[in-house]
């Protein structure tokens, strides 16, 4: 992939989380975690989802972006997310903003919740049932009462963004929380990155 190929597809994976930083409430989880999920992309295919905390300030998600395997490591203690194409060695700091927070934060589903759907077992895990409106969207969530994370993520008409627990480990490694840049990556920074971190100053 040529570095403008790299670079629109940086844009378009970029787009949702080039935003204003504004003040948000998050409550951070107490606890270190690593939550590993099944997410549909296709009828013929399935990719995974990672989310991770470090149980203070630094969380990291690994996603499927625009046919890109996207690590995203959002750093609260210096209020920054870098996005990672690490197949190309290129690094992308944003601004942190509210959407890089509810991914750790299920109270804010909880406040978000226009409906309760009470509790069930899902793959073993009791769980409590919340619908809320995300981005316009309709939205069911299932976290679970024990490992205080999504268990299910329903979509309604998008299930290629469905996620679905699959296993979780109290204890993941330190050397899942690197927050900083490796010295042989390439780093972008997108123009509307930059306005909004001028504005904000």
């Amino acid at each position: 992939m040529n570095k403008s190929r790299i670079s629109a597809s940086l844009a378009i994976i970029l787009a949702p989380y080039i935003v204003a930083a504004s003040a948000f409430a998050f409550d951070p989880p107490k606890q270190a975690y690593k939550a590993v999920y099944d997410m549909p992309l296709a009828k013929e295919a399935k990719a995974q989802m990672i989310i991770a905390w470090n149980g203070k300030d630094i969380g990291v998600t690994h996603a499927p972006r625009n046919g890109e395997n996207l690590r995203i490591v959002s750093d609260f203690k210096n209020h920054r997310a870098i996005l990672f194409m690490d197949a190309h060695k290129i690094a992308s700091p944003v601004p942190l903003s509210a959407e890089f927070t509810e991914i750790y934060d299920v109270q804010t589903y909880k406040n978000k919740a226009t409906k309760t759907l009470g509790s069930k077992t899902i793959n073993g895990q009791k769980c409590h049932g919340y619908i809320f409106v995300d981005h316009g969207t309709t939205r069911e969530v299932w976290i679970g009462d024990d490992c205080k994370v999504l268990v299910v993520s329903k979509y309604p008409g998008a299930e290629k963004n469905n996620l679905t627990l699959k296993s979780f480990d109290k204890s993941p490694a330190d050397s899942e929380f690197n927050a900083t840049i490796p010295a042989d990556y390439e780093t972008y920074i997108p123009k509307s990155a930059k306005t909004n971190e001028k504005n904000t100053k």
